[in-house]
């Protein structure tokens, strides 16, 4: 484990969390939760920035965790 997740949430680059009001306390619950992010934008395969499009294999490095 690289780190300590204790009520953590996922944020994205727009700065929202990724599941609305839902924090993680394993990093199994957060991947989980990342990848049902990145399945909702399968359809268009991408996530659409105001400055650019984001392709689905690099979603997860424009991801931040928010220790609460």
């Amino acid at each position: 484990m690289l780190y300590q997740l204790t009520n953590t949430q996922m944020i994205s680059k727009d700065g929202f969390d990724i599941e609305r009001d839902t924090t993680y306390s394993t990093e199994d619950e957060l991947q989980d939760a990342i990848n049902r992010f990145i399945d909702r934008y399968k359809v268009q395969g991408y996530y659409s920035k105001n400055f650019r499009k984001i392709p689905l294999n690099e979603i997860k490095e424009h991801l931040t965790i928010q220790l609460l």
